[in-house]
């Protein structure tokens, strides 16, 4: 039975859900654990070659988990919470976000690449409830020096950090957004292959999860007293204004005003449940994208 298989079944009655759960945890504990080899190395030359050979083998011990998450995201529900950011907390506490720079930063890449797989999995299925639950779990990678950090708000630095190394690729180097270019390459092929998504439909959900990373993200970030507005930014920033097609965060918002307080995301709990706070939040992001002047 294949990973695809084997999740979906377990996704498939209540009564597996612990089981689902004990999965999870073997798969995240058996990539941990395969980041202990030689191949993951803090002593190495730091080169462009090195950079994305690590990447790959991320992507290949990892790749099991990338699955689960994906399917989790599309058929899962708030009660598989616990199974979704269980791979968060495993990871977290064997390397914790005390250091950055170099090769410690892209200890953190699996976080990313699984955060995507559920987010991109979630909104595939319009599955708010469980990826709003998933953005505010309560994660031990503090911001502020103490305490606990919603997911959303402790995964940012580390993104921030993966960024700043891609940038060391040739290939990514002119690229306004080198980790979401790369992670739309890595995706487009792998999320077809697991969820009910048409290849047509698969830029559309990518950017629409971005979108609502950011945007949650930077209500958080208001709420929590960062005042943090700008990006990290996605595809949909370079595609901002472009043209007489609108781009996905306009179309995001004429879908929320549209709706008003009846929009599904804003029942989940995005944006405080409320359109008023929804419509601030754009507002401040849009400034921010229309100061990029790309």
């Amino acid at each position: 039975m294949t990973t695809t298989d084997e999740v979906k079944e377990l996704l498939s009655e209540p009564k597996f859900r612990i089981k689902l759960y004990d999965y999870v945890q073997d798969k995240a504990s058996s990539a941990i654990s395969s980041t202990a080899g030689e191949d993951f190395s803090l002593n190495v030359p730091l080169t462009p070659e090195a950079i994305t050979s690590r990447l790959r083998r991320y992507e290949e011990v990892t790749s099991d988990l990338i699955s689960a998450m994906t399917l989790i995201g599309f058929w899962g529900s708030s009660d598989h919470l616990k199974s979704a950011t269980l791979p968060f907390k495993k990871f977290s506490a064997q390397f914790p976000p005390t250091l950055s720079g170099g090769w410690v930063s892209l200890q953190s890449y699996p976080l990313i690449i699984l955060m995507y797989s559920l987010g991109i999995g979630a909104i595939a299925a319009n599955n708010y409830d469980l990826l709003y639950g998933f953005f505010q779990s309560p994660m031990n990678t503090p911001s502020q020096g103490s305490g606990e950090d919603p997911l959303i708000l402790a995964i940012r630095p580390q993104i921030q950090s993966v960024i700043e190394l891609l940038k060391k690729l040739p290939d990514r180097q002119k690229q306004r957004t080198p980790l979401s270019e790369y992670l739309f390459e890595f995706f487009k092929g792998r999320i077809i292959n697991t969820i009910p998504l048409e290849g047509n439909e698969y830029e559309a959900v990518f950017d629409r999860f971005e979108l609502f990373f950011v945007l949650q993200l930077a209500h958080e970030s208001q709420r929590n007293r960062q005042n943090h507005i700008s990006g990290p930014f996605g595809r949909f920033a370079w595609k901002y204004g472009g043209g007489a097609i609108e781009s996905a965060f306009g179309q995001l918002r004429s879908e929320a005003l549209r709706a008003n307080s009846s929009w599904p995301p804003l029942k989940s709990g995005f944006f405080g449940g409320l359109s008023k706070r929804f419509i601030e939040i754009t507002e401040l992001y849009e400034l921010a994208l229309q100061n990029l002047h790309w």
